[in-house]
């Protein structure tokens, strides 16, 4: 089990952090048509992601549409960060991240590259904090702030990662406005104004399934290893957003690929959540906190018990459909 992103980065020296900060200072802007032609040279596939050894020669192209007198130490200094790496490929985030852009374009590129996907619970925790009233859904208001806030923490760990200055996060509404518009152009499915939890989850590329890359039989290594992922603040249990995160990928595991499944089918509401929460807390939760410790958090994922969980979680959810007349 490994909890690493692709494309991962090593920190700049202080030299190069310099050279960054000073190029991304507001001097000077690479227009959005600029950046689309150039990385469409070399991205032919729209993956999000160029090969390493494209690298030089795609900055250099990108720089060049910049009004900059001398563009050469800008140039080196960028494709030796991007190509620090371990891996075949670079994601377009860490290549925006470090160029003179105007702030949409995080916007119009946050779908791309599984390199760069949101982590299930970081998505979950600010999904609940605009998630006032709990019914599960978010209106269009609620949307602009939960994207909003996504994006400027995708900006800040991109930094973090190249251990740059911390830019401002400077979409503006009718940029932000024109994104959110999109997201309900796709995903607002019945037309209702609001998007629910799996919706917006797919759309925002939150991570695939955790579980699905563990072993069938774990042993304790790989049991501490699921568990420090889901207990992002390492207080020794798993809770909140933290549980809420876990509950997702028990009730996700051992799906159907998603070519043979609509996008209904392809994640997982809040009601199921709720439910399957709660039945998980019926089953292993022996002490009555509502949290789940290492031990706890193994009993669930017995093969038995997980299947069980899936299966009472869709009994209840059939149960309250047909309680409010809709099956």
């Amino acid at each position: 089990v490994s909890t690493q992103s692709t494309g991962a980065t090593m920190p700049l020296s202080e030299d190069s952090r310099k050279v960054i900060d000073e190029l991304r200072s507001g001097k000077y802007r690479l227009e959005i048509d600029h950046f689309n032609e150039v990385w469409s040279l070399f991205d032919k596939t729209g993956s999000g992601k160029i090969k390493v050894e494209d690298v030089e020669d795609c900055v250099r192209r990108l720089l060049s549409c910049v009004n900059i007198p001398s563009f050469s130490p800008y140039q080196e200094t960028i494709s030796e960060a991007l190509t620090d790496t371990l891996q075949h490929y670079v994601s377009i985030h860490h290549v925006t991240v470090l160029l003179p852009l105007p702030g949409d374009m995080f916007a119009r590129y946050f779908q791309k590259a599984a390199s760069r996907s949101t982590s299930c619970v970081v998505f979950i925790r600010i999904w609940r904090e605009f998630d006032r009233d709990g019914d599960g859904q978010l209106d269009r208001g609620e949307t602009k702030e939960l994207v909003r806030k996504l994006l400027a923490q995708q900006q800040s760990r991109l930094e973090e990662e190249f251990g740059l200055g911390k830019r401002q996060f400077n979409i503006t509404d009718t940029e932000l406005e024109s994104f959110v518009d999109t997201l309900f152009e796709r995903g607002d499915l019945n037309g209702d104004g609001k998007l629910q939890l799996r919706e917006l989850a797919e759309l925002l590329n939150v991570e695939s399934n955790f579980l699905d890359v563990c072993p069938k039989s774990l042993q304790q290594k790989e049991l501490g290893e699921i568990f420090s992922h889901y207990d992002r603040d390492s207080s020794g249990v798993v809770e909140g957003p933290e549980f809420l995160a876990f509950v997702r990928d028990v009730l996700r595991m051992d799906q159907k690929p998603l070519s043979r499944m609509t996008r209904k089918e392809s994640d997982v509401d809040a009601d199921e959540l709720e439910l399957a929460g709660s039945i998980i807390m019926g089953l292993v939760d022996d002490n009555n906190d509502g949290k789940l410790d290492r031990a706890e958090l193994g009993a669930v994922m017995e093969k038995k018990k997980s299947k069980l969980i899936k299966h009472q979680t869709q009994f209840l959810k059939m149960q309250q459909s047909f309680d409010r007349g809709e099956l």
